[in-house]
């Protein structure tokens, strides 16, 4: 399911199975909610906040991502916040993994399979998360 561009957008209560990645908020999404969906056996990413890092987008921000389950087949990130990804919301997920290289993200009450990713060289705000191996299968 990609969304390209969308502002204010709600996803919620949906179950993907398969596929490269299963929710793709596009270069230029604000303000949208990604909430109680199910995103399983993706290749890539389960819930992606791409950026195409470079202009004329101004990069996906404001975005509020919780209460998903997004487990991968592979370890790349199950959720995944691009380079432009800034100032989003990411709570109370269940993942294989997160990765962010945005920066000003709040990413907290998480339970991952695999440890958190923060590229951000500390300009994320991650706190109450939980890496346990036993999450996603």
């Amino acid at each position: 399911m990609a969304i390209e561009g969308e502002t204010e957008l709600t996803v919620v209560r949906n179950v993907v199975r398969g596929g490269r990645i299963g929710i793709n908020l596009g270069c230029a999404s604000f303000g949208s909610t990604i909430a109680h969906n199910t995103l399983v056996s993706q290749t890539e990413a389960g819930i992606n906040i791409d950026t195409c890092e470079a202009p004329p987008f101004p990069g996906s921000h404001d975005n509020s991502i919780h209460h998903n389950t997004a487990c991968s087949v592979t370890s790349t990130a199950s959720i995944a916040l691009g380079g432009s990804s800034d100032d989003n919301s990411i709570h109370h997920n269940v993942a294989t993994t997160i990765s962010s290289f945005g920066t000003g993200n709040q990413i907290h009450h998480n339970t991952t399979k695999l440890p958190i990713v923060d590229n951000s060289g500390g300009g994320n705000s991650l706190h109450d998360n939980t890496t346990d191996p036993s999450v996603c299968f």
